[in-house]
């Protein structure tokens, strides 16, 4: 806002001046209490020890509790501190009179002009000089034995749009009457004066508008709007001036009454100033059509991406197209020990881009004194990301897309995340359907679907595979012995030594219960042979150290070679694996015990498991 600028343009000419930085905090309030936490969580986090004083505007803070939070940060800096408009116990304190001017302003209107009806349009509930303007109306009027009614009272916002709407309810309830509409500033005093104008009033004919501020498009207006000059330039000088000094009472910036036609026609207009004024409106309007459509354009930009890292690509072409010298985004995930996240540091005029993780200071320009540092924090809603910091763009305090701009950035932030997000989650229901969740082994759907592909690239390459079907033959007993929690553990134990021992191209899956499948791409047969030995001298190694005393971790392998003009399925040869597993499964048990199981392999565990494709009949 107005005011808010020419604070700041009055300290940073005295930073020049005496060859200071000025690091200027920008925040954007709403109506919104989890946005205004993001757009304040910067200070929270923030390091302030290298700072030397701080100069505090804690009417803008229109959340006490965000007030609250930003004076205790500040006292715990142990700096001084300069609070401007807003009585702060231990502070130095410049006040501009807010409730003195406003006195001064109705006794003029009550006085002179013969007001005695006010419909009264306030800024925000909690902001402190709103109440001091409003209060200094109550009392003037019932000074005059008059009564500004509770109904007579509206309250909004320091925007246009409050006066639109504050407008529109006197309307509504039938208070069109008042002899004056007192506005806490000039921005609702326009908007008042915007809604009577299209309704054919006349001011000041049927009635007074007066405003506070005396900001230029109140002041040029014609009519012109009655205000209070504040003097915002001085203000910030004597802030600057005060540091380092003691004063135990506040310092008054005396603000001038500002009368202007919109209650007395025969005062004085300055048309050589409206012209110039009106100059500037005209360069700020093709500037603001320009600025729009990079704003517009960085949002679809951005649209496309999914990483951040995309998005630095990008973001030097619109730097340079706002004019920004040097600008550095901030992600302050270790802020104590200065050393910082900047993923994004480039400088237009030296078209000289540097991405890395640096310590704060060195994103600051030490060749030169009295650099302006504007930051602006990267939120979205309360969720936080960091911080960016611009450097000598003065275009900042008068480009309201400037902080758009800004906003796309911190869209930008959100929508990465939410697709890493996404990523992730996605990436979890794949290992959920293609990952055995007790061996992380792949589960049959997950090895058929990659390993499908690889067999028929395989035999259109004429290249040879393999199949290896693995079977535990001691878990029935482990788990009868040992319990189930240890079984679970046989198995892990099989299937790291299995995942181990096995190529990185090859595919390894728990088939079942306790039955393992490894599939590969090998036209030598003594490869697959050197597998399955190294498998059996890691189960030897593994059994050494007598986990499962008395008794061992003991596995039954059987393999089969697939020549690649074969026409038969996947499916098929792991069949013919698990009928050679079995025959060295029964060649053990013959040796250990003398005798023979009649039953074929498929016939000994047909009540334990199904063919993958055999349907199951469930009458």
């Amino acid at each position: 806002m107005y005011s808010q600028r020419e604070i700041i343009k009055g300290v940073y000419d005295e930073c020049k001046k005496h060859h200071d930085d000025l690091h200027l905090f920008s925040f954007h309030v709403s109506k919104d209490e989890k946005f205004d936490l993001g757009e304040y969580e910067y200070i929270r986090r923030m390091d302030l020890d290298g700072f030397d004083a701080f100069i505090l505007y804690a009417c803008a803070f229109y959340n006490p509790k965000i007030q609250k939070m930003v004076v205790t940060k500040l006292k715990a800096a142990g700096k001084p501190i300069i609070s401007i408009d807003s009585y702060q116990e231990d502070f130095i304190n410049v006040t501009s009179c807010n409730k003195e001017s406003m006195a001064e302003l109705v006794e003029h209107l009550i006085s002179e002009h013969g007001v005695k009806k006010i419909n009264y349009v306030s800024g925000p509930t909690d902001s402190a000089d709103a109440a001091d303007r409003l209060e200094a109306c109550k009392e003037v009027m019932e000074k005059h034995g008059l009564k500004l009614d509770d109904e007579r009272i509206f309250s909004g916002t320091y925007y246009v749009d409050s006066g639109y709407k504050a407008y529109e309810y006197f309307k509504a309830n039938d208070m069109m009457d008042a002899d004056a509409f007192v506005c806490a500033n000039d921005q609702i005093a326009m908007g008042i004066f915007y809604k009577a104008e299209a309704d054919d009033y006349r001011i000041p004919d049927d009635f007074i508008i007066t405003g506070f501020d005396h900001i230029p498009e109140a002041a040029y207006n014609d009519p012109s709007i009655t205000s209070i000059e504040r003097y915002e330039r001085s203000i910030g000088m004597t802030a600057y001036s005060l540091i380092n000094k003691k004063s135990d009472e506040p310092v008054r910036i005396i603000p001038k009454l500002a009368i202007g036609t919109s209650c007395c026609r025969n005062c004085r207009v300055y048309t050589s100033k409206r012209d110039e004024y009106l100059r500037k409106c005209i360069k700020r309007a093709v500037d603001i059509s320009r600025y729009t459509g990079y704003v517009s354009d960085c949002a679809a930009d951005f649209m496309t991406y999914r990483s951040v890292a995309e998005m630095y690509g990008i973001l030097p072409e619109y730097q340079r197209k706002f004019g920004i010298p040097v600008m550095s985004i901030v992600l302050d995930r270790n802020e104590r020990l200065k050393t910082l996240d900047i993923p994004y540091h480039y400088n237009a005029l030296d078209d000289e881009q540097m991405s890395m993780h640096i310590k704060r200071r060195d994103i600051y320009n030490d060749r030169v004194e009295g650099n302006l540092y504007i930051y602006s924090s990267l939120h979205y809603g309360s969720e936080y990301f960091g911080y960016v910091v611009s450097t000598n763009y003065f275009d900042a305090l008068n480009n309201e897309l400037y902080h758009m701009f800004v906003n796309n950035i911190s869209n930008m932030f959100e929508s990465a995340l939410k697709y890493k997000e996404q990523e992730e989650y996605i990436n979890k229901l794949k290992d959920l359907s293609y990952y055995d969740p007790l061996t992380k082994l792949y589960n049959r759907l997950g090895f058929f679907n990659i390993t499908e592909d690889m067999f028929d690239r395989a035999r259109a390459d004429g290249l040879e595979t393999f199949i290896i079907f693995a079977d535990l033959d001691k878990l029935k007993v482990i788990n009868d012995t040992m319990g189930h929690k240890m079984g679970d553990e046989y198995l892990v134990d099989f299937a790291n030594i299995l995942s181990g021992t096995t190529d990185s191209g090859d595919v390894v899956m728990r088939f079942g219960g306790d039955e393992f499948v490894v599939f590969g791409i090998s036209d030598v047969e003594d490869e697959v042979r050197k597998k399955i030995l190294s498998i059996q001298e890691q189960i030897k190694i593994f059994n050494e150290k007598g986990k499962y005393s008395p008794y061992i971790l003991s596995v039954s392998i059987g393999y089969t070679i697939i020549h690649h003009d074969t026409d038969q399925t996947l499916f098929k040869f792991i069949e013919d694996a698990d009928g050679k597993m079995y025959k060295a499964k029964m060649e053990k048990y013959e040796a250990r015990t003398g005798s023979k199981d009649r039953r074929s392999g498929r016939d000994r565990r047909v009540s334990n498991r199904r063919s993958l494709n055999e349907p199951v009949n469930l009458t």
